[in-house]
């Protein structure tokens, strides 16, 4: 059955409004695709005929919607906005959204490994890398001490216990003093007297 309304409210850039049917206050939804004639644009005050119809989720929408042949001062007067309006845009993300997407998180992520701050020293000793360090003279071995500290951190690693003392004094090995006492390589017999 056909009804006769009145559009309410309309936006041009989504392509939707209201109806409201001749004697109701019931506004019925309202879209552009359901116009029978495109040719122009829908506007709020135009009288306009249309069928109940359902929408993909079973709400009562208007269709078939037609404005009237006989005269309409409304329609008359909005006549002059004849340019079809572009269909509403759907918000998909396409292949080349997500391509941008993932692009600008690449370049994020390379920019921070090679832009970014270099990191303070570690005070962690154990890390230290120099290959000789030198050593002022010590007080245990009187002169310049005879081992030079060049990356070994482990007890397996040493030759002697006095070169394991030396190594905890004064190459920053911590992991030599196993039971945190001061005394080198411990479990290798190194301390016993």
């Amino acid at each position: 059955m056909r009804l006769q309304g009145k559009i309410t409210s309309w936006n041009d850039h989504l392509g939707i409004g209201f109806v409201t049917q001749n004697g109701s206050d019931q506004q019925i939804p309202l879209r552009y695709e359901d116009f029978i004639d495109r040719s122009r644009l829908p506007a709020v005050g135009e009288v306009v005929i249309y069928e109940h119809g359902k929408d993909s989720q079973g709400r009562t929408i208007a269709t078939r919607v037609g404005f009237p042949v006989t005269g309409n001062p409304a329609a008359q007067s909005k006549s002059s906005k004849t340019a079809k309006p572009k269909p509403p845009r759907r918000r998909t993300r396409g292949l080349g959204t997500v391509a941008v997407g993932l692009a600008v998180i690449a370049g994020v992520i390379w920019w921070q490994q090679h832009h970014a701050a270099p990191e303070p020293p570690s005070h962690d000793h154990t890390a230290t890398t120099d290959s000789s360090i030198a050593v002022e003279p010590d007080t245990v071995f009187g002169e310049a001490a005879p081992y030079n500290c060049d990356g070994r951190r482990r007890c397996d690693q040493m030759n002697s216990c006095e070169e394991a003392a030396f190594f905890l004094r004064n190459c920053a090995a911590p992991s030599m003093d196993e039971s945190g006492n001061g005394i080198a390589c411990e479990s290798s017999g190194c301390g016993w007297k």
